[in-house]
């Protein structure tokens, strides 16, 4: 989205990654205080991987996407942190603006990982648009 850039996870060292996710920060302090078990490590690497593979070039971009959202036809619930440090919420509003069954949930005080800080509400949304379409 032209003007609004996001961030760049790459530079950020682990605990700065991991803060940036919530805008709770009493769950990464949580996070923080548990030390992973080599398996863990293992796979977190991994997963450090696999983020590199598909977010690095480029940046969490895919210069095709728009183009395409307009065919997606089936009804799509969209739900975004207002407080999102990675991906700002505008481009949730994009992405409700180029998908044309969509609707948007704006989480209030809410990172990156509103199923994680706001499950709850997350849950209750995804059931209540679930019956939505399911009528």
């Amino acid at each position: 989205m032209k003007g609004v850039p996001c961030s760049d996870n790459f530079i950020w060292g682990p605990e700065e990654a991991l803060r940036n996710l919530y805008y709770d920060q009493s769950i990464a302090d949580q996070i923080l205080a548990v030390t992973p078990s080599e398996a863990q490590m293992d796979t977190m690497l991994k997963n450090r991987f696999a983020v590199a593979k598909f977010g690095w070039q480029p940046r969490w971009y895919n210069p095709d996407l728009e183009k395409w959202l307009h065919r997606i036809k089936l009804p799509t619930l969209v739900v975004w942190g207002d407080d999102d440090k990675i991906m700002p919420p505008e481009y949730g509003v994009l992405w409700q603006d180029r998908l044309p069954a969509a609707r948007l949930i704006r989480v209030k005080e809410c990172g990156h990982l509103p199923h994680v800080e706001h499950s709850a509400l997350v849950a209750q949304h995804v059931r209540d648009f679930w019956e939505g379409v399911a009528s």
